[in-house]
């Protein structure tokens, strides 16, 4: 079994495939390391059913832990953005979280879940961001228009970054609860490698490349969650999805904050073996 179908909750079993990919995105793309070979059926279960925001949580960084390829999507806004701007649909990819080896020293980052912002670019590590523990909360249910009605709405009204709200009881309107994020699975993720997308742009970008690949029911809480971030939640208020962007964690002092970039690089090199040893992650001084 390769690394990356290591530690996969639900993921069959299957013969390694080579990896000779230098990029997240060629990584993504191959569906020869995807270890439930396009059916998300058991992949979504467990975001879904989890007991807890912290039984998710625990499930997904232990799996990332292992070298399974685990990310998210949020649903970003500056609490500085004007009232119009809906924010942006980001990718948070290649999840994990630092555990402290045995007689070391605590550091400042152990315990705390990260992911990568972006790819690689001219051999350069990708941003770390440090994920929110309440990203993986439920949030109050929301009253969404169905994905039929969803489409003619968005069709009578080409401009539209968002819409509603909505009420309980209006025809072809369901109410609909999702997590404050979404995991989404690698070839689904690649799509927002490079570039955040409002969320009228993601949910139409998504839905399209899911039903190409025939994954409309398997990938239903990845569209519903789409549905959730394009939703007012009431007059002139933000989708209940919006959150303060993930921070670009610093530590001191700096020999602590250069542990730390070693070990984000260490989980590229393992994804990515053919990454030159010198590299370093962007922004790293």
């Amino acid at each position: 079994m390769n690394n990356q179908q290591a530690g996969v909750p639900g993921a069959p079993p299957g013969a390694a495939a080579p990896n000779i990919h230098q990029t997240y995105a060629d990584l993504y793309s191959d569906q020869n390391l995807d270890p439930f070979h396009g059916n998300y059926v058991n992949f979504y279960h467990e975001y879904t059913a989890a007991a807890t925001p912290a039984a998710l949580r625990d499930s997904l960084y232990t799996s990332g832990n292992v070298g399974a390829l685990v990310h998210i999507l949020a649903h970003v806004r500056e609490a500085t953005a004007a009232a119009a701007d809906p924010g942006h649909i980001i990718g948070y990819h290649r999840l994990t979280r630092h555990v402290a080896s045995y007689g070391q020293l605590p550091r400042p980052f152990d315990g705390q879940g990260h992911a990568f912002m972006g790819d690689v670019i001219n051999g350069q590590v990708p941003i770390s961001v440090t994920i929110p523990d309440q990203a993986y909360h439920l949030l109050q249910a929301v009253q969404v228009p169905t994905a039929g009605r969803m489409e003619q709405l968005l069709l009578a009204d080409p401009d539209a970054a968002v819409l509603g709200p909505f009420a309980a009881g209006e025809a072809d309107v369901e109410a609909v609860v999702v997590r404050g994020v979404i995991v989404v699975p690698s070839e689904y993720a690649r799509l927002f490698l490079t570039t955040g997308m409002r969320p009228r742009d993601a949910y139409q970008t998504v839905r399209a490349a899911v039903h190409q690949r025939h994954h409309e029911v398997a990938c239903e809480p990845l569209l519903d969650w789409l549905r959730v971030a394009m939703t007012r939640r009431a007059v002139d208020a933000l989708p209940r999805t919006a959150m303060t962007p993930p921070q670009v964690p610093m530590y001191a002092p700096p020999e602590v904050h250069q542990a730390f970039l070693a070990y984000r690089l260490a989980v590229a090199h393992r994804d990515l073996p053919l990454l030159s040893p010198a590299g370093q992650q962007q922004g790293a001084q």
